[in-house]
């Protein structure tokens, strides 16, 4: 046999050997144990403690470099590809092409392991309300505990005269400040190395693709754009830090971005927590009394609602075609990573619906609570007891 064809069959064999794994990982990774304890616990949190450590070694992610990286052997394999099929060599055109397969193929096989086998792993094991439907007024009175330190917090803010606050920490001291908060969780479920977030070299294009941050486990690396508004930077910070300690689901990692920041005693984490949590229990209320909804908005900052308009309206004067593609993409690799409602589990709602009270002859509306309002109000209760 000739010693290309040869080549050529062995590459073949690892493309299928790669591909086996593939497969194999992404099938056994839906066992809930397996997803625990042999890729969270297991071999994921050992990956990321070691690359974890080396990433943050370095200034810059790790993540750009791999992209610039990326690109550039697809464009040069690519020419090369072409150029040797122009030229007729079409064996040496299969052989870079195998050879391009196994790179790729050797990336998802890596990511399939410390990342993808995270989404089917247990519950978050948060502190959460446990009890029955609140009425409307015990809802009001929580909301009252959050708005009351809200208000405080927000008349503490350093404000642009637009408005925005401005953040009191520079980026590595923001995400320095973030990790201690993820250091103060004392549950094995989370991994105990928090890596440094770092802010995006292509933060222009993460915002044309209206992507505020990446975690990309196989580099160890939190990217965050360095465009994004204030107060969602900070959140969003949380939030891939959420996805570098284990917790991968998205509507869990906001939920974690959500505790760290109201647990904190920084000011300015507690009214970035409001400003984009709050609303989990606000919409409670305006399920069950529209008029006392109305009532409880009004003690809403005024300075805050000033700022959640000024970033809607950031956000959507960067709408683009760009950022529809990147939700298609986005939504597609969530829902084959097992989540069925795709991008739409980055939002953790609260279920309702109208029922019939046989007691009372009377229509009601009932209530079926989310994981993190049942958190949030977990939370406005241990308030409310401390007061």
């Amino acid at each position: 046999m000739k010693l290309k064809y040869r080549k050529i069959i062995n590459k073949a064999i690892v493309i299928g050997c790669l591909v086996f794994f593939i497969v194999l990982f992404s099938l056994i990774k839906t066992n809930q144990d397996v997803s625990e304890y042999f890729f969270s616990r297991g071999i994921a949190r050992g990956y990321a403690f070691v690359v974890g450590n080396i990433a943050s070694w370095f200034p810059f992610s790790l993540f750009d470099v791999f992209v610039v990286c990326g690109v550039t052997v697809a464009v040069v394999g690519i020419a090369f590809i072409i150029r040797y099929l122009v030229k007729k060599r079409g064996w040496k055109a299969l052989d870079l092409m195998c050879r391009l397969a196994i790179a790729a193929l050797s990336v998802v096989l890596v990511y399939t392991i410390v990342a993808g086998g995270n989404y089917y792993r247990m519950q978050v094991p948060l502190q959460k309300y446990e009890g029955d439907q609140l009425s409307a007024a015990e809802t009001a009175e929580l909301l009252d505990v959050m708005l009351d330190d809200y208000a405080e917090v927000s008349a503490q803010m350093k404000r642009n005269p637009d408005g925005t606050t401005v953040c009191p920490y520079d980026f590595q001291d923001l995400s320095d400040r973030i990790r201690a908060e993820y250091d103060k969780l004392d549950d094995s479920y989370f991994s105990s190395f928090v890596p440094s977030a770092k802010e995006g070299l292509f933060s222009g294009f993460l915002t044309s693709e209206g992507i505020t941050g990446i975690t990309f486990m196989p580099t160890g690396d939190a990217v965050v754009n360095e465009q994004t508004p204030s107060c969602y930077k900070t959140v969003t910070t949380a939030h891939e830090l959420a996805h570098a300690v284990g917790v991968m689901r998205e509507g869990d990692a906001n939920l974690m971005a959500y505790y760290v920041l109201l647990k904190s005693d920084d000011p300015y984490f507690r009214y970035c927590a409001y400003m984009y949590g709050l609303w989990h229990l606000t919409d409670l209320l305006y399920q069950l009394d529209a008029d006392l909804y109305k009532d409880i908005i009004q003690k809403y900052p005024k300075e805050a609602k000033i700022e959640r308009k000024i970033e809607k309206d950031f956000w959507l004067t960067k709408h683009s075609f760009m950022e529809d593609v990147g939700e298609f993409f986005n939504n597609l690799y969530l829902k084959m990573s097992g989540a069925k409602d795709g991008t739409g589990s980055y939002h953790d709602n609260s279920k309702y619906s109208v029922e019939y009270n046989e007691e009372t002859n009377e229509t009601e509306v009932r209530v079926y609570y989310s994981t993190t309002a049942r958190v949030l109000i977990k939370i406005a209760q241990d308030r409310k007891l401390s007061q």
